[in-house]
């Protein structure tokens, strides 16, 4: 499977779910080491916690809160990955 970004919109309900899932777990946490932009919902950081990613969101991290966020996103998309992440993944 191929993918250069990922969305995460989860109600509370489905965040929790997948925070219990080890695969949903690995795979935003492979999203983030290989530099993906990632969407999410407010109600998505109950799985970044459990995945331990929570404190390393960073600017290719877009909370989507209103239409225009979403614009931002896929506009931001278009440099396929977020490089600036690079340095601080290869060090953990």
């Amino acid at each position: 499977m191929l993918y250069d970004a990922v969305a995460v919109l989860v109600s509370a309900e489905g965040a929790s779910a997948l925070s219990r899932e080890s695969a949903a777990k690995d795979f935003v946490n492979d999203a983030f080491a290989h530099c993906k932009f990632i969407a999410y919902s407010a109600d998505a950081m109950a799985l970044f916690e459990k995945a331990g990613l929570a404190g390393d969101l960073d600017a290719g991290c877009l909370e989507l809160n209103a239409p225009k966020d979403a614009a931002k996103f896929v506009a931001s998309c278009r440099d396929l990955r977020f490089w600036e992440r690079e340095p601080n993944v290869k060090m953990a």
